[in-house]
């Protein structure tokens, strides 16, 4: 029987992770279950389609108009706009909260014709797909180093990853070309890719260890 590995596991295997020494393995009976504490972003940041208005996204999200108009200090709460970033506060206690840093920028400039776990023929979206609406250049969402560059994956073209050196990683499939090389250093904002220009779509996903998250939470 033909085991289907996920994206993330193959490209781990093919070289995103680092491989332990054996010889410091603990034996089993000293081993213990792995705990990963998986970090939930204060704010969700979510990017107004087209026809929405701001009571529509309260109600998506289980909170209040006066919330949302608070935290992103709108003056008239009617006037927001088809692709405008709203953030939506996870906390009830909007002064505790405060708007992100931008840990991860958006690789792309476009629109996200696709979203986190919307239905493809490959299965429920692990990230999102941006159509891009300038240069097809794929940039880095954050500094890291590249821990896999090619096309072994079928069915995503040319792929890059990052390893952000925390437990996050990038990924960037559907390129053209690719402009960076396995193990490189790779700073926020560089170009890694292209994208073919007749179809400029980029899907991007970030993941923590390996479960996939919405890019939308930490994208600024």
């Amino acid at each position: 029987m033909m085991i289907k590995l996920s994206v993330f596991f193959l490209l781990i295997a093919l070289g995103c992770a680092h491989r332990p020494d054996i010889k410091k393995i603990p034996p089993v009976s000293e081993r213990r279950e792995p705990t990963i504490a998986m970090e939930e972003p204060a704010l969700i940041t979510h990017r107004v389609r087209k026809g929405e208005t701001l009571y529509k996204i309260s109600k998506a999200y289980n909170v209040s108009v006066k919330e949302i108009t608070a935290l992103n200090k709108l003056k008239d709460p009617s006037l927001i706009k088809e692709g405008q970033d709203i953030y939506i506060p996870r906390s009830r206690n909007i002064s505790d909260l405060k708007l992100p840093e931008g840990r991860f920028a958006w690789p792309l400039e476009g629109k996200v014709v696709s979203f986190f776990k919307d239905d493809t023929p490959k299965g429920p979206n692990k990230g999102i797909d941006i159509q891009a609406l300038g240069p097809a250049i794929v940039v880095a969402s954050r500094g890291g180093q590249v821990c896999y560059a090619g096309e072994d994956i079928k069915g995503y073209g040319k792929i890059v990853m990052i390893d952000h050196n925390d437990g996050y990683y990038s990924l960037y499939a559907y390129n053209k070309d690719i402009l960076v090389t396995k193990g490189a250093a790779i700073k926020k904002g560089e170009k890694i890719a292209l994208l073919d220009e007749a179809k400029p779509v980029l899907h991007f996903e970030i993941r923590k260890e390996n479960r996939p998250l919405d890019p939308l939470q930490f994208l600024k």
